[in-house]
């Protein structure tokens, strides 16, 4: 028994070592300093014009809870910006802003961006994603929307 999981632990990684995904992926997350700096470099880069190329920091930054970004990235796929409109995307990223912030202040600083997350995401659920499978769901959307007014 003791062989075998030593034989599984070798194979595993092995398998690891052997994928460029893997490797690629581990380069990917050194990449930045931190969250804060991916956001800044995603920015400088949206503001030169290079929106593909923001988009790898700025969606590190949102994985790492940077507001801005999460923001930023929503209202791209929301509209299109620069990339082909996802509505399942922005989706994410609006959900991403409510799960984290939903019980913020009012008087905060950063509730008018939580306010249009929730107003963002009661709209997707009074029409529905289907690509994303995000239902019509009116009275959802409808308790959204209050929370946004709260």
């Amino acid at each position: 028994m003791q062989m075998f999981k030593h034989s599984l632990i070798a194979a595993l990684a092995l398998i690891a070592m052997a994928t460029p995904f893997a490797a690629a992926h581990a380069e990917d997350a050194t990449h930045f300093d931190s969250a804060t700096a991916a956001y800044r470099q995603g920015i400088a880069e949206l503001k030169s014009g290079e929106i593909e190329e923001a988009l790898p920091a700025l969606e590190y930054a949102a994985d790492h809870g940077v507001l801005g970004a999460q923001l930023k990235l929503a209202r791209i796929y929301a509209v299109g910006n620069g990339v082909r409109k996802n509505e399942g995307k922005a989706y994410f990223y609006y959900r991403q802003i409510a799960n984290q912030r939903a019980d913020i202040s009012p008087m905060s600083p950063v509730s008018k961006y939580v306010a249009e997350s929730f107003v963002a995401l009661g709209k997707y659920y009074v029409d529905g994603i289907p690509a994303a499978d995000v239902p019509q769901d009116p009275v959802r959307a409808a308790h959204l929307f209050r929370h946004a007014a709260s």
